[in-house]
């Protein structure tokens, strides 16, 4: 999937793999309606996202906080939006603003029901810039509970280029972790021969959720 991120889109961060304890939690928050849950998922966010930032963000820059829309209709069903939550307290944490840059259109099923070559599909063309492009600033960044295939990252990173930014980040607070491909793993080892190399060697299917591990990619 990663090798189908649009130029925006250019990193990921999570401080948990979509996998035990995280994953209850994220259900617990999305489907068990336990707001109180959204505040200790931020905290454990926030430092990731600074880290983040540090290597992506111009100085000075304080790129807003972007929360993946739900539509109204699953809004008004769920009562609250966990990506909105966690936005808000990752507001408070970092001091970032937050913007309602996106909106869902109606239609489509439950990402969370589709296999994985359905999810791109089912997302394309959900989402729109919540008003028009204004010359809005280089950098957003994108605020999710949990990101699987990409799909819908990949479908509001391409909406938000419409709306004026040019550069796209996710902060989720967990992530499914697959392999990369050998060949793609080697090409981003070479391209960042620094440090940061081991970031990009190939994962293992699952971390121990007990022990907080980054993952990001980026688009090239």
């Amino acid at each position: 999937m990663c090798e189908e991120w649009p130029d925006p889109l250019i990193a990921a961060v999570a401080p948990y793999a979509f996998d035990g304890p995280a994953a209850a939690t994220v259900r617990a928050l999305k489907y068990g309606r336990w707001r109180e849950t959204a505040a200790f998922m931020a905290d454990a966010m926030a430092p990731l996202l600074a880290e983040l930032l540090d290597r992506v963000a111009c100085a000075g820059e304080k790129p807003p906080l972007v929360p993946v829309p739900l539509t109204p209709a699953r809004r008004r069903e769920r009562g609250f939006n966990q990506a909105a939550e966690l936005s808000r307290h990752l507001a408070r944490l970092t001091g970032l603003p937050e913007l309602t840059a996106l909106r869902r259109r109606p239609g489509g099923r439950r990402q969370a029901r589709l296999p994985g070559r359905i999810r791109r599909a089912n997302v394309q063309g959900r989402f729109e810039p919540a008003c028009p492009a204004t010359g809005r600033g280089p950098l957003a960044v994108l605020v999710d509970d949990v990101m699987t295939t990409g799909a819908t990252a990949i479908a509001c990173a391409e909406s938000l280029a419409q709306a004026g930014f040019r550069r796209v980040a996710v902060v989720t607070f967990a992530r499914t972790l697959r392999p990369l491909d050998e060949r793609r793993a080697e090409r981003l080892v070479r391209h960042h021969h620094d440090a940061e190399a081991d970031r990009w060697a190939p994962c293992p299917r699952r971390r121990p959720v007990e022990d907080p591990q980054t993952w990001s990619e980026t688009a090239r």
